[in-house]
């Protein structure tokens, strides 16, 4: 076998394989490099009894392998190479420049100390499969040689947490079970005109896009439950008497509360909003008051994007600590809620940055991700975060935003009349809702070229509700972005008021799809995430160099607007072709090919008239797929749309080359699960959307996906003939 050194990423560290190779079997956990990812290497290996963990680059995997016969590995035609997984890279990088800071700190306040070794709290997250029994054998083993105390330390499924001193980082990473040790990190929370913006005040189907007929289906989150985990909801009333809730909510719609980070307060209640945070994102989502308001156009009721849904709030916050918020894995902020019957989810929340002012990486979004990999109808949507005016990559996105298989929201500014100073006063100007809010956290992901956010959605000064429960520094401040004259509402401005917006949405999507497309009784979070996207309107349209869209780090995919998000659900009508259309489906393990989505016909003659000018129509589409939990794409499908008539003619998604001598043209994004496709100006043609298997890394695993498309044209004019139903 081969002897090349090899450098592969893991847990933010390089680490390269090299060395003699072992002779014995003393470990579960490897390090396998195949001569190439293809299906017959990944299966002659699993054959040979490899439990595939994930990919790390390079054709090199972090495999399990329980056999002592390491000569059955070496025999294998596609074996390279085998390393033992080292316990070098079981400390994160985030871990030790998190302990660099604490160390000079230390120094510095006690020159007479070299202050070599520092308390700090960590996560110990075992190796995927490890038994629920291994997590508490290792926290029993570190309480009793007094390596941690039994007050700072916890165990679930695969995880520790505890505060150690940074000496037995060694000691700790020598357990096989191990695969990272990282960081704890602190956490801290990140309307009708914004119904406007977003097309969302009455949301309407028109099966002809020019033509609405005189009964036309409003939606508004019916029959949907929309989860927000938060500070808590107002004066935390309890649940199951429905009395005195805040006027800005039905009190039909208030559905389910849980503190499961806190046991003392029964299930069916919750905490009080002492900072009013956690009632002010609820209401942006599925708000309805219960009278009008002085502070809505025309003395309107104010609403959420999703009116019509129920509500169920997960208190993470814990009063009795200062509001701490208490948040660490999915039982806890998704279980009960899902089982209470929410498939959209509201976090607008996260990770303070490190000690140097960085942003975490990936680790703190594996479990998100994780979750959604059980539980594929669970739409997340997750504010970007607020470091937008940051620099040296502070004001990069990380973190629980960068979870792959969520939708991350992203602050445009609002039409809200604002004094300059980014405080609503009615003598002021007008918001430029075409422009990035600038305390909106960018992109791309920290240390990655993965895009996010996904979409931007209105957070500048955002009328939303006021928690009655306001208290110390946060009601002495209740009026610092602008006094409403409705006691019951208030100004906050961040992508935590952007993101609930989104998830109202996401709300509407699933009640549209689920009353117009029969089939699709149980949509997936990739196909709303699709809809969302593919109907998003991009603010300040960024160009490659050949005239084609490209994404953008600031807003992603665009601005969302549900109106366009929901034609594409439009059907046929007087004759008409359909122009537009959706897929939920599942690519099969080890597919080699892919699949043929749609094929989509242009015919002679078809022209936009958009400002006074005749222009040829546009195919838009997007792709979702929910990849592995991991900081490396897993599954790799591309999304190709290409001319029929043409070979040489044709787009990967989120690639601005399209010809044939092109070369970043013939491969797909490996960075992204999520691609989106842009071709203006087509010519008469059929046009064909397929979505792609990497012919070079097989998958090892069913992958969920989602096609969202949208042909902009005449539908008299044009043709479609979708493959998959």
């Amino acid at each position: 076998m081969s002897g090349d050194t090899t450098t592969v990423p893991i847990n933010s560290k390089l680490i390269e394989l090299s060395g003699p190779e072992p002779d014995v079997a003393d470990t579960k956990y490897w390090l396998i490099h195949l001569q190439d990812s293809t299906l017959e290497s990944l299966q002659e290996v699993q054959d040979a009894g490899v439990t595939l963990i994930s990919h790390r680059g390079e054709n090199v995997y972090l495999c399990r392998y329980t056999s002592t016969d390491l000569d059955r590995l070496r025999g294998a035609l596609a074996v390279k190479s085998i390393n033992r997984y080292p316990a070098s890279a079981k400390i994160h990088q985030d871990l030790e420049e998190d302990i660099k800071v604490l160390r000079d700190n230390s120094s510095e306040a006690d020159t007479g100390s070299s202050a070599n070794s520092v308390p700090i709290a960590v996560n110990i997250l075992l190796h995927e499969g490890e038994p629920e029994e291994a997590a508490n054998l290792i926290a029993q083993e570190l309480v009793a040689d007094g390596r941690a105390q039994a007050k700072d330390t916890t165990s679930g499924p695969g995880l520790v947490t505890t505060v150690v001193s940074s000496d037995a980082l060694s000691s700790i990473a020598a357990f096989e079970s191990v695969h990272v040790i990282s960081p704890q990190s602190e956490k801290d929370v990140s309307n009708n005109l914004c119904c406007e913006i977003l097309s969302a005040e009455y949301p309407q189907l028109w099966p002809q896009k020019n033509n609405a007929p005189e009964n036309n289906t409003v939606f508004d989150g019916s029959g949907e439950i929309v989860a927000v985990g938060d500070t808590g909801f107002d004066n935390g009333t309890a649940w199951s008497s429905k009395k005195d809730i805040h006027p800005a909510f039905n009190p039909d719609k208030i559905a389910a509360g849980f503190c499961p980070f806190n046991p003392k307060p029964k299930k069916q209640a919750v905490m009080e909003d002492l900072c009013g945070h956690g009632t002010h994102v609820a209401a942006s989502a599925v708000g309805f008051a219960q009278s009008p308001s002085p502070m809505a156009p025309g003395g309107r009721r104010i609403q959420g994007t999703a009116p019509g849904a129920s509500l169920v709030i997960t208190q993470l916050a814990d009063n009795k600590d200062k509001g701490r918020l208490r948040a660490s894995d999915a039982n806890g902020v998704f279980k009960d809620a899902y089982n209470a019957g929410a498939r959209v989810f509201n976090e607008s929340w996260g990770s303070l940055p490190m000690k140097n002012g960085k942003p975490y990486g990936y680790d703190k979004a594996k479990w998100i991700d994780e979750y959604i990999v059980n539980q594929p109808n669970a739409m997340v949507c997750w504010a970007a975060g607020n470091d937008g005016r940051k620099r040296n990559k502070a004001q990069r996105i990380g973190a629980e935003a960068s979870a792959k298989n969520t939708l991350t929201v992203g602050a445009c500014h609002s039409s809200r009349l604002d004094d300059g100073s980014g405080t609503y006063a009615e003598t002021g100007s007008p918001g430029d809702a075409g422009t990035i809010w600038e305390g909106s956290s960018v992109g791309f992901v920290f240390d990655s070229e993965r895009i996010k956010p996904d979409v931007v959605a209105p957070g500048h000064l955002i009328l939303s509700a006021r928690s009655r429960s306001l208290s110390g520094e946060d009601l002495k401040d209740v009026d610092d972005r602008g006094k409403s004259t409705d006691a019951s509402y208030m100004f906050l401005s961040g992508t935590s008021m952007a993101s609930p917006l989104v998830a109202g949405c996401a709300a509407v999507l699933r009640q549209a799809v689920k009353a117009l497309k029969p089939t699709v009784t149980n949509p997936s979070s990739a196909l709303i995430k699709a809809l969302i996207i593919n109907g998003a309107v991009p603010l300040v349209p960024k160009k490659s160099k050949k005239g084609f869209y490209v994404p953008d780090y600031n807003w992603g995919f665009g601005r969302v607007n549900l109106q366009a998000s929901l034609q594409h659900l439009q059907k046929a009508s007087g004759g008409s072709a359909v122009q537009c259309g959706i897929v939920d489906d599942i690519m099969p393990s080890g597919s080699k090919g892919g699949k043929l989505v749609a094929e989509v016909t242009v015919g002679h003659g078809q022209t936009i008239d958009l400002t006074e000018e005749l222009m040829r129509p546009r195919l838009k589409a997007t792709l979702v797929y929910i990849d592995k939990a991991d900081d490396l794409i897993q599954y790799r499908l591309y999304l190709k749309v290409s001319q029929a008539s043409k070979q040489s003619s044709y787009w990967y998604g989120n690639r601005a080359k399209r010809t044939k001598d092109d070369k970043d043209s013939q491969r797909g994004d490996c960075e992204n699960n999520v691609q989106q496709v842009i071709w203006p100006n087509l010519a008469p043609d059929t046009y064909r959307i397929e979505v792609e298997t990497d012919p070079k890394q097989a998958n090892w695993a069913k992958v969920p996906f989602a096609v969202a498309w949208f042909l902009s044209g005449d539908a008299d004019s044009a043709g479609q003939k979708q493959i998959i139903e």
